[in-house]
């Protein structure tokens, strides 16, 4: 049975392997960055919940959207890696969540 997948060359360097795989799975990368923006979201707002008996979702979405904004940018000075489309995606995403986060102060602060 031949295989479905076609390793990629480790012998050339991490980014290669990322091209690969972004390659071979188009959505891998998408996947991992909105798993990070997940993690830092809820992990956030739980621990905040815990700690100060309050939650400020507008703030840990806009710590996590700027987590994966750079991660992205990181990323796609490779090219291969990141799709443009991914980019702008996070980039309005970003602006969208900027202006919840500036328009909803005072409402969670003492």
């Amino acid at each position: 049975m031949a295989n479905l997948y076609t390793f990629p060359n480790m012998t050339a360097g991490p980014d290669n392997v990322l091209i690969g795989l972004s390659a071979e799975i188009p959505l891998i990368m998408p996947i991992f960055l909105l798993s990070m923006y997940m993690i830092i979201f809820i992990g956030g707002n739980i621990s905040q919940a815990r700690l100060r008996g309050y939650a400020d979702p507008s703030l840990w979405s806009l710590t996590g959207l700027m987590t994966v904004f750079l991660m992205a940018l990181l990323m796609s000075l490779t090219a291969g890696i990141i799709n443009p489309i991914v980019l702008s995606v996070i980039v309005s995403l970003l602006i969208i969540n900027g202006l919840w986060f500036f328009l909803s102060r005072g409402r969670f602060e003492q």
